[in-house]
C-alpha cells in the first residue's frame, strides 16, 4: 500500500496518528526481493514520528537458498525516547527429501544506545504432508550491558545477559 507521507512541521488534527507505508517485491526465477518503508507519527501530544526502512531477499542457488535482510528504525520526536538501530541477517535453508536445514545470524546494532546484540539460530524442519510439518530450533543471543534482547517479547529479559531458546511443534495448516 502506498499513502501520503506527511512534512515534518506541526501537529494537527489531520496529522495525529498519521501511518504512510509503501511496498515493493521482485520474484522472477531464483531471486526474491523484498522492501518497504514505513513513517507513523505517534498521537499527540508526543509527535514521535517512527521511520522503518526493510530491504531482503533470498536466492535458490536448487541445492541451498541464500538469505539476506536489513533494517533500520528510528524514532524521533519531542517527548518520546528516541531509538536507532539497524538489524543484518544473513542466513541459508538447505533441503533435502522432506526436509529442510536452516541457519541464520543476526546482528543489531542500537545507535541511540549503544546497545548491540547478536542471535545464531538452527532449525530443521520435515514436512510429513502437505499440510502438516514438524519443526525444531535452537537459538543463542548474547547481549551487551545494555540491551535485554531473546525472550519472547522481552519478557524478564535481564541486560547483558545472553539467552537459549529450543522450540519444538507441529505446524498444521487448515
Amino acid at each position: 500500500s502506498a499513502g501520503r507521507v506527511p512534512l515534518p512541521g506541526p501537529a494537527s488534527a489531520e496529522s495525529n496518528g498519521a501511518n504512510n507505508a509503501v511496498s515493493l517485491q521482485y520474484n522472477n526465477g531464483p531471486i526474491f526481493v523484498q522492501s518497504f518503508y514505513e513513517q507513523s507519527k505517534a498521537l499527540l501530544p508526543s509527535n514521535a514520528v517512527t521511520k522503518v526502512f526493510n530491504a531482503g531477499g533470498t536466492y535458490d542457488f536448487g541445492v541451498a537458498k541464500a538469505h539476506l535482510m536489513f533494517d533500520r528504525v528510528k524514532t524521533d520526536g519531542t517527548t518520546a525516547a528516541g531509538t536507532n538501530f539497524r538489524d543484518a541477517l544473513v542466513g541459508v535453508s538447505v533441503p533435502f527429501g522432506a526436509s529442510t536445514l536452516l541457519f541464520d545470524y543476526i546482528k543489531r546494532t542500537d545507535k541511540a544506545a549503544n546497545a548491540d546484540a547478536k542471535q545464531y539460530a538452527l532449525g530443521y524442519t520435515y514436512a510429513m504432508s502437505k499440510r502438516t510439518t514438524l519443526y525444531t530450533s535452537y537459538s543463542r543471543v548474547t547481549n551487551d550491558s545494555g540491551v535485554a534482547l531473546g525472550t519472547a517479547g522481552g519478557f524478564g529479559a535481564v541486560a547483558g545477559q545472553g539467552y537459549k531458546n529450543f522450540d519444538v511443534g507441529v505446524r498444521h495448516t487448515f
